[in-house]
């Protein structure tokens, strides 16, 4: 059984709200001439910010939710912690986006609100994968059992999968913010495996993050393979068992 992450393992995330941030401040370009490279960096800071005021912010640490997704999730679902992200969430975006505004030199509360929505479509625009991810899946799908294991909550991981086209490759996918706990914790893990009918030693986890996705996989006693995109230098903190700059070295891995 092959378990992989989602963000930037599958879809890409990072790049993803880079795009959709730039996107915004492009049109803050148009409108009152402000850098959009500042509005990015300033947007984040801002937001970082406020997400720490969150009504729900030890469960958005535990299940994995960054600040730049508070900008355009939609919270839905049934837990409380959800629902309180939901009401607070347009206070949020307000605060972040009228902020940043008023840092970069244009204290203006109706165009936050617009650059608040504007965000939210950009970044919903880009549910996409990473060139080598459907060839391998679909050369993966034939001999192998997969699923997936993420943190996020569950509409909003569910639709990057959607959005990307990914949902029928795998036969179940875990999402941290259904149970509470989210990767490297060993409980998730252990949930996994569970719900995979499967022991640890049956499984092999694939990831781009070392501290969620390889420690918390070899901490559980899983196989680990790290996807290292970026060619960043590894520290001693987590040992994968295989390194790939790539999803297209993951075949000749499992075979």
């Amino acid at each position: 059984m092959i378990l992989f992450d989602l963000d930037d393992t599958l879809v890409i995330e990072e790049q993803a709200a880079v795009d959709a941030f730039l996107a915004v401040g492009e049109s803050a370009r148009q409108q009152c001439g402000l850098d959009p490279e500042t509005l990015h960096q300033t947007i984040r800071q801002c937001a970082r910010r406020y997400w720490h005021e969150s009504p729900a912010r030890p469960w958005c640490l535990a299940v994995g939710i960054s600040s730049w997704e508070g900008l355009w999730a939609d919270f839905q679902g049934d837990q409380p912690e959800l629902q309180a992200l939901q009401a607070w969430s347009h206070e949020y975006r307000r605060a972040a986006w009228s902020t940043a505004l008023r840092e970069c030199g244009a204290d203006d509360s109706d165009l936050a609100d617009e650059l608040a929505l504007r965000f939210i479509q950009e970044r919903d625009r880009r549910h996409k994968t990473f060139p080598d991810v459907l060839p391998v899946l679909r050369s993966l799908s034939t001999d192998n059992r997969m699923a997936v294991l993420t943190n996020g909550f569950s509409h909003h991981q569910w639709r990057k999968l959607r959005g990307a086209g990914l949902e029928g490759f795998f036969e179940t996918v875990i999402v941290s913010g259904d149970h509470g706990i989210g990767k490297p914790d060993p409980r998730i893990f252990s949930i996994a495996m569970s719900a995979l009918g499967l022991s640890a030693a049956e499984v092999c986890m694939v990831g781009d993050s070392l501290s969620s996705d390889i420690a918390g996989a070899r901490t559980s006693g899983l196989r680990a393979i790290w996807v290292n995109r970026d060619n960043v230098t590894p520290n001693d903190d987590a040992v994968p068992d295989a390194i790939i700059s790539d999803l297209w070295q993951l075949p000749g891995l499992v075979r």
